[in-house]
Formats: C-alpha cells, sequence, structure tokens
C-alpha cells in the first residue's frame, strides 16, 4: 500500500517473519511473544489464570494468524517452554502449590501465569537469584533457566551455569518426579 512506509514494513517483518527463499512468513510464535508482552505490560504484576491469559492472547491476534492451543501444554510443568517462558512464571493457588512440581504438575486450569520482567531484574548474579526467589519460593533449573540464561555469554554454557548458581545460592530437594526443586539459602 502507498501509505505505508517501507520502513515500517521492513521494522515488522525482520521483527515478526522468517524469510525463506525470498518469501516472508508470519512467525506466529515471535507474534505470540510480543502480544502477551503487552498483555502483561499492561497488567502491572498480577497472576494470570492460564485460561483467561490465553482469551486474552486469542483476542489480540491478528485474524490471519490462528493460536493453536493445547491447553494440556500450559501445565505448570510447561509453562518454561512456552511463548511465554521468558515472561513468566508457573504459580498455583496456595492449596494446589503441592502439585506444582509433581510429576504432571497443575493443570493448565488452576495455573496462574506470574510476569517477570526480565529487563528489570539485577545483571548481579546474587541479587538476580534473590528476586527471582523472592517471586516464587520453590523453582527448578527448567523453569529458572529463561531468567538467568542472558547473564551468561557462552550459550552453550547456560544449564551449567545455572546449576552452578542453584547449587550456590539454592538448597535442592528431589521432587515427586525426580527432578530436583530448589529454595533461597539467600539471607
Amino acid at each position: 500500500s502507498p501509505h505505508i512506509l517501507p520502513e515500517v514494513v521492513d521494522a515488522v517483518l525482520r521483527r515478526f517473519a522468517t524469510k525463506h527463499e525470498g518469501v516472508f512468513a508470519m512467525d506466529t510464535r515471535r507474534v505470540c511473544v510480543f502480544l502477551a508482552e503487552q498483555i502483561f505490560a499492561s497488567s502491572g504484576s498480577r497472576a494470570w489464570p492460564v485460561p483467561e491469559f490465553l482469551r486474552a492472547l486469542r483476542a489480540t491476534m491478528p485474524p490471519q494468524l490462528t493460536l493453536d492451543v493445547d491447553m494440556d501444554a500450559w501445565n505448570s510443568r510447561s509453562i518454561s517452554t512456552s511463548v511465554v517462558g521468558k515472561l513468566a512464571v508457573a504459580t498455583s493457588a496456595p492449596a494446589d502449590e503441592h502439585l506444582l512440581h509433581s510429576p504432571n504438575g497443575v493443570p493448565a486450569s488452576l495455573t496462574l501465569l506470574l510476569p517477570v520482567d526480565n529487563n528489570t531484574l539485577p545483571q548481579d548474579t546474587r541479587a538476580r537469584m534473590r528476586d527471582l526467589f523472592a517471586v516464587k519460593s520453590k523453582w527448578t533449573a527448567r523453569e529458572m533457566r529463561p531468567f538467568l540464561e542472558d547473564l551468561v555469554a557462552d550459550e552453550s554454557a547456560v544449564a551449567k551455569a545455572v546449576d552452578s548458581w542453584l547449587l550456590k545460592f539454592g538448597r535442592g530437594v528431589r521432587g515427586a518426579n525426580g527432578e530436583s526443586v530448589y529454595t533461597s539459602r539467600i539471607n
């Protein structure tokens, strides 16, 4: 369209599209991450029930893009690998908290998404770990990794660094599913 500046089109394509053999295609995941950021930013730090968040996300999706969501994939154990993995942590009502780190986790219908703005977290490892444990008292390495990986220059060393920091700043206990669950040892 002659009314849209080429610079705007170029910026949108760079941010939200992939290019294959000279053809651009919108990347639904990139669009979802952007919209999730906007939803969380507009609501402050309130926790979002997963079904309510998904309704808000669907409502803001452009009609040309489809959000294919399997609710089972949004249980508390899978949030860290979802489109909100670097934007929010899975929590639950206190009555369901014991299920967070169980083999099946908390079902999506009872999972809450608590926004965490990575840009406001301290760059100092100890301070960041303290802040993350203040957000949520129990973490697995898988859950914490998205919020620590920007502190590691070498992408291949992220898992080792996260494990090291959890051993240094946390206390680990084997969870019901065999995965270690950490609480803070920072005073």
